[in-house]
């Protein structure tokens, strides 16, 4: 297992889907994007209709794990633009969830180029760096079939924006990754880099990777992996949930439903929720008003 982490971001020998332009899906982006080249840095992908949420996780000057967002990526014929803003404040994941001193600054802008749905490049400018690195859609399941759910989306728990779980589905793997914050407020993830289903969930370890390259210098990794706990997760359908997870020997238990759900796909979820928990899943307009007004998660982060 650690060795798979460790190989974070490597290349499964498998063949990547068929090519489909990336303007005819209304999800066809949406999944884990890498550079072979550089494994240990990605991207969570989550496209709704013509605009394509980005979490990038990678590291700090100092090797520890950090993560930006482009919270709204209009794709306009193969390509994409968007604000990228770094957020601080929060609170970890094994504590009480406080947002009041969430802090939401807009670091750069990034660029989305697709050659088709499964390569293209990410070009950025970050606190005054700027790169191109070319980017390719990562495989790590294969199967014969897929089920008849996809979790694939961005989760998070209304309640408590600020934070929140990216799920990839690849047949019946889960690849999750937490988007959190350390002790000091600052940004920080977690990976359940396997996370395989089991009915309508799944249990992963949950892994800390440090030591890779921050986004304005060459990538030279010398990365580290830390099991931290583990996650997991009992999903009702594809809007609502429960995320049980461990991290440093504090387990806890979070309400999730799905950020971005297609229009009307959580409408019966939703109603059901609001009555019984009062929490719903956003609707897609709902959802993607929310994140351009609030920038990040959604709603009320700065």
């Amino acid at each position: 297992m650690r060795s798979f982490i460790i190989r974070l971001f490597i290349l499964s020998s498998l063949l990547i889907p068929a090519f489909a332009s990336a303007a005819t899906s209304s999800t066809s982006l949406t999944g884990l994007w890498w550079n072979p080249n550089e494994s240990g840095w990605g991207m969570s992908l989550t496209q709704q209709g013509t605009t394509v949420f980005v979490a990038w996780y990678t590291y700090n000057s100092t090797g520890q794990p950090v993560w930006y967002v482009m919270s709204s990526c209009p794709v306009v014929g193969s390509s994409c633009t968007g604000d990228i803003y770094d957020v601080k404040g929060g609170t970890p994941l094994a504590l009480p969830w406080n947002g009041s001193g969430k802090v939401v600054a807009k670091v750069g802008t990034g660029i989305l180029a697709f050659t088709d749905n499964n390569t293209g490049t990410f070009s950025y400018s970050v606190n005054g760096a700027n790169d191109t690195k070319n980017i390719t859609r990562q495989m790590f399941a294969t199967g014969t079939s897929q089920p008849a759910t996809d979790y694939s989306a961005l989760w998070w728990n209304e309640n408590e924006s600020g934070w929140g779980v990216a799920l990839t589905q690849q047949y019946e793997t889960i690849f999750a990754t937490l988007y959190s914050y350390d002790a000091s407020g600052n940004p920080v993830w977690y990976v359940a880099s396997n996370c395989p289903l089991s009915g309508n969930g799944c249990t992963g370890e949950l892994y800390q990777v440090s030591g890779g390259s921050a986004p304005s210098a060459a990538w030279n990794a010398n990365l580290a992996v830390t099991q931290v706990g583990a996650v997991s997760f009992v999903l009702n359908d594809s809007c609502t949930g429960i995320m049980t997870y461990t991290i440093n020997g504090v387990t806890t238990t979070k309400a999730i439903t799905n950020q971005l759900p297609a229009a009307n796909q959580c409408a019966a979820s939703t109603v059901a929720v609001k009555t019984a928990a009062g929490v719903c899943a956003a609707t897609l307009t709902q959802g993607l008003t929310e994140i351009k007004s609030n920038l990040v998660y959604g709603r009320s982060l700065a």
